[in-house]
């Protein structure tokens, strides 16, 4: 779910059990950013991958949707649990 359309992206990511999207995403969006909420694989709206639910899975799921999405400058990223391992993971990847 994206939140807003200009300002710098902030990407939200929910840990293994809590889901961030649900209650916080409509507080936290403003005029000044643009929120992107994800839903980890398998969870949500999020597709079943065929390889697995590991991290490296997971950091490339959220590689691949900011691409789809065209996110080309730096991310904003607030974390939760294991979503924050698949943060440090993704902003490995991506440099």
């Amino acid at each position: 779910r994206v939140l807003g359309t200009d300002g710098p992206p902030v990407l939200l990511l929910h840990g293994l059990v809590a889901r961030v999207g649900t209650g916080v995403a409509p507080t936290t969006a403003s005029p000044t950013y643009r929120l992107i909420v994800a839903d980890l694989l398998g969870l949500g709206r999020s597709p079943h991958p065929p390889t697995g639910y590991g991290p490296d899975d997971h950091a490339r799921a959220v590689i691949g949707c900011l691409d789809a999405l065209e996110v080309g400058e730096p991310v904003l990223i607030g974390a939760h649990s294991l979503g924050s391992l698949v943060a440090l993971l993704a902003g490995a990847r991506a440099n």
